[in-house]
């Protein structure tokens, strides 16, 4: 099984994914960073690779773009869960949760509690969201994580 995990934030934009079987572990590491003039810096590790770079990405929300390509450039075009970390979910998220449109809308009604991550949080879910649409056309939203990765789209077949 394979994990995809966000940290998108305000400056900047991380993800991994992680193998999960009989033990887990770390099988690609992502970053865009260093956001200005336009351009930003990135970083992909996986295997015995290590790319580094600039591209034409000016904020992390444009950088969600080019995660799908840089997923599949690396040979992890099959994502079987998601999850990401959000910032700030008030009183209500305090546990794991699906992201459905109730709860998306429910956290941008927080933005004010996390005015610069929330935003760039919510940006993430939603390309998440766009890639556990299976090949039927359906598939189960990504789950909104405080900390820890979860199970987000199990049987997710790309």
């Amino acid at each position: 099984m394979h994990i995809l995990v966000f940290n998108a934030g305000s400056s900047s934009l991380k993800f991994g994914i992680f193998s999960v079987g009989a033990e887990t572990r770390e099988v690609l590491k992502g970053a865009y960073e260093r956001f200005r003039n336009g351009a930003c810096e990135y970083r992909f590790r996986y295997g015995d690779r290590d790319q580094r770079g600039t591209t034409g990405f000016a904020t992390p929300a444009e950088a969600m773009s080019g995660v799908p390509e840089a997923l599949e450039r690396a040979g992890f075009g099959a994502i079987d869960a998601i999850g990401h970390r959000f910032v700030h979910g008030g009183a209500r998220f305090s546990v794991p949760t699906v992201l459905n449109e109730e709860v998306i809308a429910a956290i941008e009604a927080l933005t004010p509690l996390a005015p610069l991550h929330n935003p760039a949080n919510l940006g993430a879910a939603r390309l998440c969201r766009r890639l556990c649409v299976n090949d039927r056309g359906n598939g189960t939203p990504p789950f909104r994580v405080k900390g820890t990765p979860v199970r987000a789209c199990e049987g997710h077949a790309g």
